[in-house]
């Protein structure tokens, strides 16, 4: 699989923030996600490759903290199926990230990664989850016009 230039690689749509270990039944129970896990890299303490992959999972073009730890860099996947999120762990907490057609402008499985949202702390491991499903900003949307709807209604019966 060929990987696009570096100018049409981009980072992900933050979804949260979360203490603990990534999961399936974490993302569905933080974020309503129904995922199924592509792949996972778990990354040495001290980085001394340019590149780290696993099952399809590649990740590449490092950013280092001074104790040689991996805080940011470049992601992709080649295997069948689209990894639409990713989730980063560094530390005590995993920060949740999502990649749309709009936000990689069509080029799936590719984007940025760095762990600033973890304060910046070196990568425990990365992981790629599949899901056709992304509820979160829809349920925010529906939730809010029901709402609004609501109001309306109580105004229009007193």
């Amino acid at each position: 699989m060929a990987l696009p230039v570096q100018a049409s690689v981009v980072p992900g749509q933050l979804l949260g923030v979360f203490s603990g270990n990534d999961s399936v039944a974490g993302l569905y129970d933080n974020l309503g996600l129904d995922v199924t896990l592509l792949a996972k890299i778990d990354t040495p303490s001290t980085i001394e490759t340019l590149s780290l992959s696993k099952d399809g999972l590649t990740i590449s073009d490092f950013e280092l903290n001074s104790d040689n730890e991996a805080i940011g860099g470049e992601w992709s996947y080649s295997k069948q199926g689209i990894a639409n999120i990713v989730v980063l762990k560094a530390g005590p907490r995993y920060a949740v990230y999502l990649f749309t057609d709009a936000i990689t402008d069509n080029m799936p499985n590719i984007g940025l990664w760095d762990t600033s949202e973890l304060y910046s702390k070196g990568l425990s491991h990365i992981s790629a989850y599949s899901t056709t499903v992304i509820p979160v900003p829809g349920a925010f949307l529906l939730f809010g016009s029901g709402i609004l709807g609501l109001g309306f209604v109580r105004r229009k019966t007193a």
